[in-house]
């Protein structure tokens, strides 16, 4: 039987596997699922709101065009994909995750300082007031979405318990 147990690391229901569930590791890794999964939806809520925007009205060029935009919104979601799958191997993501993410972030605030100048402008290219809350909608969501792929980020705890003895330590006595 390997270190990793019966199941090669993965959590095992069988009581003799003598392994122990780790559930504060758990409960981080489930907050990395939650924001792979949100990351995936991401790139439907930015095409949602470009169409708002109009540019699907500027034909074929601005349709691909878009896809290209989109595309690299799909890295954190891959990135936090493989922490879910294993952390410690694939912990030289977390920096790319937060790079994108942040960067995405800034973006989405810099878009709504402009939207918040120009309200008229939104209207107008939006159409309706559907295709506008619409836009709306998917910008907050997608806004929201950063910001919890960020926290994931967030260490929860420094490790030591509260009401956990201090560690004993002893400082070398220098010689006179």
């Amino acid at each position: 039987m390997s270190p990793a147990g019966p199941c090669g690391g993965f959590i095992s229901i069988d009581p003799e596997a003598g392994g122990s569930l780790d559930w504060s590791g758990m409960a981080r890794k489930s907050r990395y699922l939650a924001a792979s999964l949100l990351s995936f939806a991401k790139p439907f809520l930015i095409g949602t709101i470009a169409v708002s925007a109009g540019l699907d009205d500027s034909g074929a060029f601005a349709l691909s065009f878009l896809r290209f935009l989109v595309f690299p919104h799909l890295v954190p979601a891959i990135c936090l994909m493989f922490i879910y799958l294993d952390e410690k191997t694939y912990r030289h993501f977390k920096p790319l995750a937060l790079l994108v993410n942040g960067g995405s972030l800034l973006a989405l605030f810099l878009n709504l300082r402009t939207i918040t100048a120009d309200p008229q402008a939104l209207a107008l290219t939006a159409g309706s007031t559907a295709s506008i809350s619409m836009t709306i909608i998917a910008l907050g969501a997608t806004i929201l979405i950063d910001i919890f792929c960020l926290a994931v980020f967030i260490p929860f705890g420094s490790g030591r318990r509260e009401g956990a003895p201090m560690p004993e330590t002893t400082l070398p006595e220098k010689e006179l």
